[in-house]
């Protein structure tokens, strides 16, 4: 994050997202969207001249979570893999909600990093099917998957009626 993070240009949910978690503050939701889609856009290509931080390269991904009415997000985590990123709930405080999740996709050619693959669709149900999580923490059966993409370099957020899109959905985050 550094001093250039600039709140989200959306006040809420964006329309397209049309089964969404009920969440108080839309407004920090997408706050917190803008802010991770900052962190992974200023990962390209390395951080601090450490190579093995590159979103260019590899999926990053967090969880996005609600509690007492305040947005946050746990910890952002890697698997250093161009095609999976096992997403924990750590850094997610107790008797959290989990709303959404976040992660990117490194451009690779032939196919649409704009979109969720097969993975994160299969990864999106294990976790709302997931019933040992510590600490008090749930995961909302609304749970939305948020996806930076290196392709054009924008966020946009898929609720469940998208599972089987080809199509790429509005953009929640620039």
């Amino acid at each position: 994050g550094g001093g250039g993070d600039q709140g989200s240009t959306y006040d809420d949910i964006p329309e397209c997202v049309t089964n969404s978690p009920a969440i108080a503050d839309e407004k920090m939701f997408m706050d917190v969207v803008q802010h991770l889609t900052n962190e992974m856009r200023g990962w390209y290509n390395g951080v601090n001249g450490n190579p093995n931080i590159d979103s260019s390269k590899y999926e990053y991904g967090a969880m996005i979570y609600e509690l007492n009415g305040q947005i946050g997000y746990g910890n952002i985590t890697t698997n250093n893999s161009a095609g999976f990123v096992n997403i924990s709930s750590a850094g997610v405080p107790d008797g959290a909600r989990i709303v959404a999740y976040i992660h990117n996709h490194p451009d690779q050619g032939g196919i649409d990093d704009r979109v969720p693959s097969s993975d994160d669709w299969d990864h999106r149900r294990d976790l709302v099917n997931e019933t040992n999580l510590p600490r008090g923490i749930t995961i909302d059966p609304n749970l939305l998957i948020a996806l930076y993409s290196n392709e054009d370099d924008k966020t946009r957020i898929y609720d469940k009626n998208d599972r089987n899109t080809n199509t790429p959905s509005c953009v929640a985050a620039n």
